[in-house]
């Protein structure tokens, strides 16, 4: 009879410990499931931060390059903007995700469940320690409210909670429920799928973004380094004229008035018949052009450069009108005579030229005004 109270005795702490242990283990599988919950929740809240910040960038980047950048790569940015933002419409609350401590299990048996779990068993267990020889039954003792506090190790210093032991201090837990800590997720890809899919896609809307601004920002270089080379290219082509006048009027110093080789002339575009003086000849077409614009027709001209011998000629037939031979300043390419109205006091032509001929270099000179010496309204000159 000893021998069997003895046993059940032993059985009865054995049967204690065990279910202490069962306890201890339930409870940090829930502990560690709603610890793992609560990772899930926190990486898809990050995830869903991450997403908003690329996405809100992304807007900045397609209102201020939208003008310089083509409509297919906007295209692109705007798919993949919507791709993320359905991700993040599809995400859960994560509040919903992390159990209230009130829906966590009791892991404390109560006296009946320690009762039916002892009649269904169907052999005793066995334990290293060897039975008692003390003549005194053991009676079960009355077990604690708190199992880890009887049967489990002290919980290290360093742990955060109670809740979440160590995995070498539990049997049978491993590496399962070993705690990552927030610099350690925060520098790594996430483990939940769903907050892995919506750091990579905005880290495709964040690459797309900036692959954009940097392609409005070389378009802007190209468009303002264009826009300077034109302006040194017109500053250029004012400085080629100014260098080619002078070196017009340079060229035809050497030459005596009515002695101008017809090579060092040049001819006038809309009057191919005649020549003057190169930047006289591109005065000329400016204004020309200027006066099509308002009369619907080109500048006659009746004279323009005036050889020696024609200048001779001129004065046999024309007498005072006009100069001694070797002294008009058609001689030197630089005076023509014009008609079409122009030749005429008071037409709209003539008013026209009196108006707006000075603005392109040319001018009727005192002599030929109408209150002259000599009144000829059809002779102009180029004085640059």
């Amino acid at each position: 009879m000893l021998g069997l109270v003895i046993a059940l005795g032993g059985y009865t702490a054995a049967e204690s410990t065990t279910q202490r242990h069962n306890a201890l283990f339930e409870l940090t599988a829930v502990a560690s499931a709603a610890d793992a919950r609560a990772v899930v929740a926190d990486e898809r809240a990050r995830a869903v931060a991450t997403a908003n910040l690329a996405v809100a960038d992304a807007n900045v980047v397609q209102t201020v390059v939208g003008p310089d950048v083509s409509a297919a790569d906007l295209a692109v940015l705007t798919d993949a903007v919507d791709h993320l933002t359905a991700l993040v419409a599809d995400v859960p609350d994560p509040a919903a995700l992390s159990p209230s401590p009130s829906a966590l299990p009791s892991a404390t048996p109560t006296r009946a469940e320690r009762a039916s779990r002892g009649v269904t068993r169907e052999a005793l267990p066995t334990t290293d320690a060897e039975p008692t020889t003390d003549p005194e039954p053991t009676s079960d003792p009355e077990p604690t409210t708190d199992p880890e506090a009887a049967t489990a190790p002290a919980t290290p210093a360093a742990e955060p909670s109670p809740l979440t032991p160590s995995p070498t201090s539990t049997p049978g837990l491993g590496d399962a429920f070993r705690a990552s800590s927030d610099a350690e997720r925060a520098d790594t890809t996430p483990d939940d799928d769903v907050a892995a899919g919506i750091v990579a896609a905005a880290a495709r809307v964040a690459n797309l973004s900036a692959q954009l601004r940097t392609t409005a920002e070389q378009i802007a270089a190209a468009a303002a380094e264009a826009a300077a080379a034109e302006v040194e290219r017109v500053a250029a082509d004012a400085a080629a004229a100014v260098a080619k006048a002078a070196e017009q009027r340079a060229s035809l110093a050497s030459y005596a008035n009515g002695r101008v080789p017809a090579e060092a002339l040049c001819a006038v575009g809309f009057a191919p018949d005649h020549q003057l003086r190169c930047d006289a000849a591109d005065a000329l077409a400016a204004l020309n052009e200027s006066y099509r614009a308002t009369f619907g027709s080109d500048l006659v001209v009746t004279d323009s450069y005036r050889s020696y011998s024609a200048q001779v000629a001129c004065s046999r037939t024309k007498g005072r009108l006009c100069a001694r031979p070797g002294t008009s300043n058609h001689g030197l390419g630089v005076a023509l005579d014009l008609g079409d109205g122009v030749q005429t006091f008071g037409t709209a032509q003539h008013e026209w030229m009196s108006a707006h001929a000075g603005a392109f270099g040319w001018v009727l000179p005192e002599w030929a005004s109408i209150t002259g010496s000599k009144r000829e309204p059809w002779h102009w000159e180029f004085t640059g």
